[in-house]
């Protein structure tokens, strides 16, 4: 069945189930402002709520070595997700919102 499915977080799959969703068969008018609402407000606090999970004595624990592994793949998955959104065509301020929350986490 879905097993696989489990090697994913379920924010993220229910943010592709709703690109998809989207996409595929448009987005209700009655359900418009909604989600207007959570793209603009919602989706940013819960990114910077996500931020604050992080302590300095967590970052000081890896040490140079990881804190740059850390950057790199911040960066690589910030960069192909905005790429993914440029190619699916989703509007680029929210595909970077996306991408920064799917990179922090």
């Amino acid at each position: 069945g879905f097993s696989g499915l489990t090697l994913f977080s379920p924010m993220i799959l229910a943010v592709v189930a709703g690109m998809i969703h989207s996409n595929v068969l448009g987005v209700p008018a009655h359900a418009r402002a909604g989600v207007a609402f959570s793209q603009k407000r919602l989706l940013r606090f819960a990114i910077v709520l996500l931020g604050f999970q992080l302590t300095l004595g967590q970052v000081a624990g890896i040490g140079l070595g990881g804190v740059g592994i850390v950057a790199a793949a911040l960066g690589a998955t910030f960069l192909f997700t905005v790429t993914l959104g440029r190619l699916i065509g989703i509007d680029a301020k929210l595909a970077q919102l996306i991408a920064a929350g799917t990179s922090i986490c």
